[in-house]
């Protein structure tokens, strides 16, 4: 239980660990990026200058410059087109592993489609671009299609992120194993689970139990199902809940630190915030309508 606790509370940042692994080519133009960026935003001078520069030029951006006016080696250009979209994609993975009612099962199998996408994607890096498309059309634009450094070093990243991604995420550490029969009752295989014998003797019953199983194949999602079956089959109830219940990132623990920040202001330093921030983190509705109902308004005279 320790491992997959474990597991749980650092998903997320066992994602971003996982990215930090990049070839010295790769690290060099996002280093220079960063550099040009924080000069430009170091102070407003340089915004202003920098932007009416961009106007002279008729550059599409006005505030930072284009990444063709910050390097004028095009291979240079070409890897950070690709650092745009493998940043891109990653990003999107992030905010998938991010809000309410997420449990492991559904954030390791999103990790592990991830994993499946990159080792795909380096199948298919020497003949079709695509899954680039930032870098698929710079190629394509500047001729720069047979150039196959820039393809092997882009090869040799997504290698990188696959073992990077296969240590932060052992299949020994995988919280699934064993577990399976919580997400899938009526279809697991009974003898490959984490049950002692009256366990399994439980999750017979109710694997034969149709009344349940159409229920369990309804709109009902899984912690529902389980609480409304706890009478009847206690032992796999609870056992299941303990899974079902862990914080399976620290989401919930960021969105509670964002929101007394927003809540306790300087000019509200004294405010006590406990009931306002249990309204702001909790996923229930608050009804608002029906307090105000119930109270009788002042009429001023």
């Amino acid at each position: 239980m320790f491992v997959t606790e474990t597991f749980c509370l650092y998903i997320i940042h066992r994602e971003q660990l996982a990215v930090k692994k990049m070839s010295p080519e790769l690290h060099e133009v996002l280093s220079d990026v960063i550099k040009i960026i924080n000069e430009i935003r170091h102070k407003a001078l340089n915004s202003r200058i920098f932007e009416a520069l961009c106007e002279e030029m008729g550059s599409q951006y006005t505030h930072l410059l284009h990444a063709e006016e910050l390097f004028s080696d095009d291979e240079r250009v070409a890897k950070l087109a690709y650092l745009a979209d493998i940043f891109s994609l990653l990003n999107e993975l992030n905010i998938s592993l991010q809000g309410q009612l997420k449990d492991v099962f559904t954030l390791r199998g999103k990790m592990d489609a991830f994993q499946k996408k990159i080792l795909l994607w380096q199948m298919w890096l020497a003949e079709d671009l695509q899954m680039f498309s930032n870098f698929d059309e710079y190629m394509r634009e500047k001729d720069l299609n047979r150039q196959v450094v820039l393809v092997t070093l882009v090869q040799q990243h997504l290698q990188s992120l696959t073992e990077s991604f296969s240590h932060y995420y052992p299949k020994k550490e995988d919280p699934r194993h064993g577990n399976m029969w919580i997400i899938d009752t009526f279809a697991a295989n009974i003898e490959d689970s984490n049950l002692n014998v009256n366990e399994k003797e439980s999750l017979i019953n109710l694997s034969l139990d149709n009344s349940l199983k159409a229920k369990f194949q309804s709109s009902l999602s899984r912690p529902h199902f389980w609480i409304s079956i706890k009478s009847e089959y206690p032992l796999l109830s609870e056992k299941a809940m303990k899974i079902l219940i862990q914080f399976s990132t620290t989401y919930l623990c960021e969105k509670t630190f964002s929101s007394v920040t927003a809540i306790k202001t300087q000019n509200r330093s004294q405010l006590e915030i406990n009931t306002a921030l249990r309204l702001a983190v909790m996923s229930l509705e608050s009804k608002i309508h029906k307090l105000i109902s119930s109270k009788q308004g002042q009429i001023s005279l």
